[in-house]
C-alpha cells in the first residue's frame, strides 16, 4: 500500500483502518493502511479489522495471500471509545484466527462496555448490504453469529474502557457459510423494495425482558447505507434494524423509510409463523389507512417523496390459564351484577398479592375491546374496585382479565343492554 499495478495509481491507497477516536461522521475515521512507507514493513495487527479496495474487474477472482504464523491462545481486540460528539464507540475489529467464531460463544465476562450486536460490510452482495446479528437475530434473511476466518466487522463500545477477548473456546469446528440461518421465535422479519430493484431489511422481535428503549442485549442500530433503508424507532426516537421489546398485548412501532425513488414500494412481512398462533393481529398505519397484513398480505404503495413513515400494531394474545388457574382465578374475582346492563361493573379480588392492576376485556374473538386502570381500595389481601363501561359495550359474551405484577385473574361476563 499504496498499490501498484496496470491502470493503478501508486498514490491512492488499498487499505484502511478505523480510527474510533476521530470527532465527527463514521467516514472521517477511516485512515490509509500503512500511513506511510511501504507496505511490508507494515505487517497486521492481530484483531484489528481492515477495509480492502479491491482494483480489478469484479467479475474476476481476487486473491490474498496471507504469510506468517497463525494466531492461536487468547487474543484482546483493540476496542476503545472516546466521548466526541459524532458516531461515539463505533471499532472496526476482525477475527484474527484462521478459524471461524461462533459469536454466541463470546460470553459477558469477554464483552465488557460493549454492545451485544456485531456488524458486517457484506459487499459480495449485489448491491451491497449491511448485516446485522444480536442475541439470535440477524438480518439480512441467512444473517448470523458466525464470524468467519479473518472477517472484519463491526462493534459498538457504549461505555469507557471497553474490552474484547477472544478465547480458543470460542472457535467452531463446524464447516459453516459465512452466514446461515436460525430459527427464532416471535419476529418479523420486513423487507422492502422499489421500482430500481433497491431493498432492504429489519426485523421485529418480541422477548421477555426487552424494553421499548435501546436495549444492548436485544436491539442493533441501523447504520448508514446508500439506497432504499429500512429502520425501525425506539421509544427515544433511535433507529434500528433489529427492534427487540416485550409484549405487553398491544404495541405500536414507528416504521421509517428513507432515500425512497418515486413510484411503487413494496414492504412485504414473512415469519409470522415464529408467533406459533399467538398474534391475533398485525396492522399497518399508513396514515389514515389501514391495512390488516395478516389477512390482506403484503402492502405497496406509490411513492412520491424521498422518505415515509408507517406505524406497526401488534396485537398478541395475553397469557392463558390452565383449567386449574382459571378455576381459581374465578373464586378470587368476584364481579357484580354479571350479567350486566352495560353501565357500570364492581369487583373483589380477594389475594390479589398487590395493589397494583390493569383491566381488559376480550369479545368471543378475543379482541380488546375495553381497558382501563380503575380506582380501588383495599389491601394485597382483598381489592375493590368499580369500572364505568357506559354502555361501551353491546350485547354478548366477554371475558374480563385483570392483571397486577402477582397474578392474572379471569372471569367470564354477560352484557345484556336493556
Amino acid at each position: 500500500n499504496p498499490s501498484t499495478g496496470p491502470g493503478i495509481k501508486s498514490t491512492s491507497p488499498s487499505i484502511y483502518f478505523y480510527t474510533e477516536s476521530t470527532a465527527g461522521e463514521g467516514q472521517n475515521g477511516y485512515e490509509p493502511y500503512p500511513t506511510s512507507g511501504n507496505s511490508a514493513n507494515a505487517p497486521f495487527a492481530p484483531g484489528r479489522g481492515y477495509a480492502v479496495f479491491i482494483r480489478d474487474n469484479s467479475t474476476r477472482p481476487d486473491f490474498v495471500e496471507l504469510h506468517g504464523i497463525p494466531n492461536t491462545g487468547n487474543i484482546s481486540l483493540p476496542v476503545s471509545f472516546t466521548a466526541t460528539g459524532g458516531d461515539d464507540g463505533w471499532n472496526l475489529v476482525g477475527n484474527p484466527y484462521p478459524s471461524a467464531i461462533d459469536w454466541n460463544a463470546v460470553d459477558a465476562s469477554q464483552r465488557i462496555n460493549l454492545d451485544d450486536a456485531i456488524y458486517f460490510n457484506d459487499n459480495d452482495a449485489e448491491p451491497p448490504v449491511n448485516r446485522y446479528y444480536v442475541n439470535g437475530v440477524g438480518t439480512p434473511a441467512g444473517t448470523n453469529g458466525i464470524i468467519a476466518p479473518f472477517q472484519a466487522f463491526w462493534v459498538r463500545a457504549n461505555a469507557p474502557a471497553p474490552e474484547l477477548n477472544l478465547e480458543e473456546d470460542d472457535k467452531t469446528a463446524v464447516h459453516v457459510q459465512l452466514f446461515r440461518t436460525a430459527s427464532v421465535e416471535n419476529i418479523v422479519r420486513i423487507h422492502t423494495s422499489d421500482t430500481l430493484g433497491n431493498q432492504d431489511e429489519a426485523v421485529i422481535r418480541l422477548a421477555d425482558g426487552a424494553s421499548h428503549a435501546f436495549d444492548n442485549r436485544f436491539d442493533a442500530f441501523k447504520r448508514d447505507k446508500a439506497g432504499l433503508k429500512i429502520s425501525t424507532l425506539t421509544s427515544d426516537s433511535l433507529g434500528l434494524a433489529i427492534n427487540t421489546f416485550e409484549s405487553s398485548t398491544k404495541d405500536t412501532v414507528k416504521l421509517v423509510l428513507e432515500n425512497l425513488e418515486n413510484g411503487p414500494v413494496n414492504v412485504n412481512f414473512s415469519e409470522l409463523e415464529s408467533f406459533h398462533g399467538e398474534l391475533e393481529n398485525l396492522y399497518l398505519l399508513d396514515g389514515d389507512s389501514l391495512h390488516n397484513i395478516i389477512e390482506q398480505g403484503n402492502y405497496s404503495f406509490n411513492n412520491t417523496n424521498t422518505s415515509a413513515q408507517l406505524k406497526l400494531v401488534f396485537e398478541t394474545a395475553p397469557a392463558t390459564l390452565t383449567s386449574t388457574e382459571m378455576e381459581m382465578s374465578e373464586e378470587s374475582l368476584a364481579v357484580f351484577p354479571n350479567p350486566s346492563n352495560g353501565d357500570w361493573l364492581s369487583f373483589t379480588i380477594n389475594n390479589s398479592q398487590s395493589n397494583q392492576l390493569s383491566i381488559e376485556i376480550r369479545d368471543q374473538l378475543g379482541q380488546v375491546v375495553w381497558t382501563g386502570m380503575p380506582s380501588i381500595q383495599g389491601n394485597g389481601q382483598q381489592l375493590e374496585g368499580m369500572l364505568q363501561l357506559n354502555g361501551q359495550l353491546s350485547n354478548g359474551h366477554y371475558l374480563m382479565v385483570i392483571r397486577t405484577d402477582k397474578n392474572t385473574f379471569q372471569k367470564k361476563l354477560v352484557i345484556c343492554t336493556k
